[in-house]
């Protein structure tokens, strides 16, 4: 059998068939590195915007996660838990518990409110409650031990409304 004949087609070699490839450096790699810009991930960009609207659709994304008192995710949430987490992703760190991002969070009129603001479920002056608002009046949120993360309406009117800036 011929050198050149181990190809099963007809016809003469492809371009480059049979020359020795190149040897490389041990430890470097080959060729010239990528524009920076080819070599982001998604997952290291910040998102640009309004971060309520990405926290939003975090929030909506986790869907179906169990409530767990205490987590912060990405499997099992808390209510505040789901809220830090969702704008964590949306490139703003918020406190842990409902008091403290009530308290962190500029205040919004019920007559302003867009969806992606925190809404929080009031009782004296602490909030003991978060959720993110959805519009039409409703919220994403992790409600309580043995549900899931889901949109419910809201169905208090002691409720309070927080921008994240």
């Amino acid at each position: 059998m011929r050198p050149d004949a181990t190809y099963s087609h007809v016809g003469p070699k492809p371009p480059g068939a049979g020359k020795p490839k190149p040897k490389r450096a041990k430890g470097k790699r080959s060729g010239a590195r990528r524009p920076a810009a080819h070599r982001s991930r998604a997952h290291h960009t910040r998102p640009k915007g309004r971060p309520g609207v990405t926290a939003l659709r975090v929030a909506a994304a986790k869907r179906g996660a169990p409530y767990v008192h205490g987590a912060e995710g990405p499997h099992r949430f808390d209510c505040s838990g789901l809220t830090q987490y969702a704008f964590r992703h949306a490139g703003k760190k918020l406190p842990r518990t409902a008091a403290a991002q009530y308290i962190r969070t500029r205040r919004v009129p019920a007559s302003q409110r867009r969806p992606g603001d925190l809404v929080f479920f009031v009782s004296g002056r602490g909030a003991y409650h978060v959720g993110i608002y959805a519009g039409k009046g409703r919220l994403w949120h992790s409600p309580k031990s043995g549900a899931v993360v889901r949109r419910d309406k809201i169905w208090s009117r002691s409720v309070r409304y927080g921008r994240v800036g």
